[in-house]
């Protein structure tokens, strides 16, 4: 069974080609079954005697699976050839691309292989502009591909595209068929198009004059190959029969596609020969080559913004599968901070629903469906409800726009609020975070003015904020400053605190970052607040100076110059207790990903550590490198400032440096090392995270080498999961009691070291942690 498609510009001829084609070769004996790839289900129009025929797509929207059958769909045309519609979508809705696709699965489902037949022809929608309208060119569809074109350029450069278009599917056999000539009475045309020909190495099959005679037939409701037979046309399609035949009977070769460059077309344009066959060459990227692709999503970005306000209700426009994974994004972020932050407390939100776009959604557009979900949120009350689209509405063209101003007018006082984030059409996840804030910036009340004594923190997502004790410090912090109450602006809030957030007097931004700035610069710009200069302190001397500026700001000096002594004292304390133990100990510290490590490296000075070396890692996030040129810090002069571009030089040079202790070298991956290595913690904020540090770099340094299964020796030293232990001995009901405690129930590690210990024997082969147990259960003995 040979499978024919026909492709070419619209409107050129393809359907009166195919037609009259599948007629011929019907009248010549062979089985055929012509496919109409077309929106506009006419490609058979004339082979039926204009009957209506119902589409494959509007049939499967009406008829449920287990009522379908092939007969409903494909209707026997003259000459015998079957035929099939697939349909499409409205016009500007919905993606014909997809219809296609659909068409292709559904009769394959419906037994179309079964059915006996010699050729399948298939006659494809215009212009190659998606992938659902090349299916039929794949290679398990099409075995001869024939393009029709006249000699007008455009007709010429979709012929081009076609051949670039097989180009991606591959050329494990030659598969173009040659050029079918429909004239359109241009100038010069059968010379234009044989130097088209020419340029890709294609013959051209027949050459179709104009003549009254389709019009003629067309009114007859026929193909001009049955209401004319001795026409001309009429033995031109005969020709083209005997071309397929020839080709299904292995006796006419075909050819590889040889599209012509852009520089070529425009030689071909100029009315210049093409003496080089078609020299176009598909990029390295579109031949396999994997591409570094988004790691989330910008909708995903976009519900993970908008979910934080918890009481507004959002609609994931998009299929089940993306409404699933993106109505669990505060889940995963909550059970991923759990591990970090024990203080962490549950919110379940209950907010965000999807439409669960169908594939006839995909197909017809998603707008009943979109609005059957905004009805029901609207009959509860609703009055603002925001929509994110996914990737599928954005690539089939819903238009969101009138979907909106349906709704509104639907509903007086609804307010819909659409973020077209349209999945990684867009980007990735900040973008659609930024799409989001921006929209949920707009509901504040500008009107407000600013006189509650309570704060806005402002951030993109908050997750370092979130990690460690930094909320709390920052909470006891601005409550001795006299703000009673923390607004998380957008993180775990109510509509009504976004709405009313600008009678808050103080705006705080939490990091002086390029997104954190550009939301606070929204809320500036378009709502009139005023932003505190400075983010969020970090450390000691940071959180002074961040405090004394506060109160000078806000007119209550006199209260923020006793926070500052309460400050100094607690600092004062802290440094006391711990310098006699760091004084004189050394250093090296590696910078970070956030970088600001000023206050880490003030408290190690405060507290008598000897710095050494601080390691500028010139790798940056993505993958890039290059010199840190932004490198500053006000201790710049005081340190023994070395640029690094990878881990293993700085590996190299910490381990001939040999400090007491590296601060912040997680990435490296030390063994054998002889000093201890501290994380570079995230709880980063006021004056208690340089007290934390402290309290925690004295407590790791002063804790036991060798601990059960950890060792500060690193790797390369042995790292025994047995102890030695000096001879105890038990008696047996000492054993038995011991046995009773545990249920009857031991490791054998630990029944062998009983049997050993009621020998009075050397302990061999018992962890420290068991021995240890073992006498707590003796009474210490």
């Amino acid at each position: 069974m040979l499978q024919v498609a026909v492709y070419g510009k619209g409107g050129i001829g393809k359907s009166t080609t195919s037609s009259n084609l599948s007629y011929t070769l019907a009248k010549k004996g062979a089985k055929v079954l012509q496919v109409g790839c077309d929106p506009k289900h006419d490609s058979t129009k004339y082979l039926i005697s204009g009957m209506e025929q119902t589409t494959v797509l509007d049939y499967i929207r009406s008829t449920p699976p287990s009522q379908r059958n092939l007969e409903d769909i494909m209707l026997t045309g003259s000459g015998g050839v079957m035929c099939i519609e697939a349909g499409g979508p409205e016009p500007g809705i919905g993606c014909a691309g997809r219809g296609i696709l659909t068409t292709f699965d559904t009769i394959e489902k419906m037994g179309i292989n079964d059915i006996e037949k010699d050729i399948t022809l298939y006659d494809v929608l215009g212009d190659v502009v998606c992938g659902g309208v090349a299916v039929p060119m794949r290679n398990e569809y099409a075995d001869a591909v024939y393009i029709v074109t006249s000699g007008e350029f455009m007709a010429i450069y979709a012929a081009n595209n076609i051949l670039r278009g097989l180009l991606n599917f591959g050329t494990a056999r030659p598969r173009v068929a040659g050029i079918i000539l429909n004239r359109r009475n241009v100038e010069n045309e059968r010379e234009i198009v044989e130097r088209f020909a020419d340029g890709v190495g294609l013959p051209i099959v027949v050459d179709i004059p104009r003549s009254g005679e389709f019009i003629e037939a067309e009114r007859l409701g026929k193909t001009v190959s049955e209401a004319f037979p001795d026409s001309v046309p009429a033995s031109i399609y005969g020709q083209l029969a005997n071309d397929v035949l020839a080709i299904s009977g292995g006796s006419r070769k075909l050819y590889e596609p040889h599209p012509l460059s852009d520089a070529q077309l425009n030689d071909l344009a100029a009315g210049k020969a093409i003496d080089v066959l078609g020299n176009f060459k598909r990029e390295a990227c579109h031949c396999g080559k994997v591409r570094r692709g988004t790691g989330s999503c910008a909708s995903r970005g976009a519900v993970f913004a908008a979910g934080r306000v918890n009481d507004l209700p959002i609609i994931i426009h998009g299929p089940a599968s993306c409404g699933y994974v993106m109505s669990h994004t505060q889940d995963v972020h909550f059970l991923t901070e759990m591990g970090t932050n024990p203080s962490t407390v549950g919110i379940l939100r209950n907010n965000i629903q999807s439409t669960r776009m169908s594939n006839d959604s995909s197909i017809f557009g998603g707008h009943e469906d979109l609005m059957r979900i905004i009805r029901a949120e609207a009959d509860k009350g609703r009055r603002t409800i925001m929509v994110v689209t996914t990737c599928v509405p954005g690539m089939i063209g819903d238009n969101l726009d009138l979907i909106k101003k349906r709704a509104e007018e639907e509903y007086p006082g609804l307010n819909l609020v659409v973020v077209k984030a349209d999945g990684n059409l867009t980007g990735g996840s900040e973008e659609g975070r930024l799409m989001a804030m921006q929209a949920i910036i707009e509901f504040i009340d500008e009107s407000r003015e600013p006189v509650d004594m309570e704060c806005n923190l402002i951030d993109d997502n908050f997750i370092v904020y979130s990690s460690g004790r930094n909320s709390e410090w920052t909470n006891r912090l601005l409550k001795d400053l006299g703000f009673t109450k923390v607004h998380k602006i957008i993180d775990n809030v109510f509509f009504d605190e976004v709405v009313e957030c600008k009678k808050n007097i103080l705006n705080v931004r939490t990091f002086d970052d390029p997104t954190v700035n550009g939301m606070a610069g929204a809320m500036a710009e378009k709502k009139g607040m005023m932003i505190f200069s400075k983010p969020l302190p970090k450390g000691y001397s940071d959180t002074l100076a961040w405090v004394e500026e506060i109160g000078k700001e806000y007119g209550i000096e006199g209260r923020a110059q006793a926070v500052c002594e309460e400050i100094r004292r607690q600092y004062a304390d802290a440094v006391n207790r711990h310098r006699p133990f760091f004084e004189g100990k050394t250093a090296d510290v590696i910078s970070g990903i956030l970088g600001d490590d000023d206050w880490i490296i003030e408290v190690l000075l405060d507290a008598g550590v000897q710095i050494r070396n601080y390691y500028v890692f010139r790798m940056r996030m993505g993958g890039g490198s290059g010199p840190r040129e932004d490198f500053e810090s006000r201790y710049k002069d005081r340190l023994n400032v070395r640029e690094m571009s990878n881990p293993m030089e700085i590996k190299a040079a910490v381990q001939e440096s040999d400090p007491d202790m590296v601060i912040g070298g997680v990435m490296i991956g030390w063994h054998g090392q002889q000093f201890k290595e501290f994380s570079r913690d995230y709880q980063c904020f006021t004056h208690y995270a340089s007290i934390e540090y402290l309290d925690y770099m004295h407590t790791m340094m002063t804790s036991a080498p060798t601990m059960g299964w950890r060792s500060w020796k690193g790797e390369d030293e042995p790292r025994p999961d047995a102890a030695r232990a000096e001879p105890v001995k038990l008696t047996q009901q000492q054993i038995d009691a011991i046995k009773a405690m545990m249920g009857g129930r031991m490791p054998p590690k630990m029944e062998a070291a009983l049997e050993q210990m009621k020998e009075g024997r050397t302990l061999d082969g018992i962890t420290p942690v068991m021995l240890q147990m073992i006498r707590s259960m003796t009474g210490g003995h």
